[in-house]
């Protein structure tokens, strides 16, 4: 995952110019253990989670990006915090490539029981190198 501060500086000023007041940024948020991400996360109800998994084996070039098989899964990733903030409202992010293995997503909404907003490729790169974003929620 990219840790570039200048990324999340631009994040949060985003944030503040539509008048959101951005909750903190967390790195490896996943790894922290249920007291830890509570603590951070505290009263907020409404949290948002970009997920940018290492695609390792589940990126494909005539396949695609399988979800399911980066590591760890983007399913076991969701899984993870779902458990740690039951009682939060969470929007999640999740880095994708053009080329996805569509199965994946349906199946990654299906078994958590989540909703897919939306999803989107940023354009105005090399075809096979354009990278995107999806939203589903709980």
């Amino acid at each position: 995952s990219d840790k570039n501060p200048n990324i999340y500086a631009t994040l949060k000023e985003n944030f503040t110019t539509l008048g959101v007041k951005p909750s903190p940024f967390l790195f490896g948020g996943d790894l922290m253990t249920n007291e830890r991400l509570a603590a951070i996360v505290g009263d907020y109800q409404n949290v948002v989670i970009f997920i940018d998994a290492p695609w390792g084996e589940g990126f494909d070039p005539k396949k695609g990006l399988d979800l399911k098989k980066t590591r760890p899964g983007v399913d076991s990733i969701i899984s993870n915090f779902k458990g740690k903030l039951p009682k939060k409202n969470i929007l999640f992010i999740i880095k994708t490539h053009e080329q996805l293995v569509e199965a994946s997503i349906d199946e990654i909404v299906a078994e958590g029981n989540l909703k897919k907003i939306s999803q989107k490729m940023l354009s105005g790169t090399e075809k096979g190198s354009n990278i995107g974003y999806l939203s589903i929620t709980n």
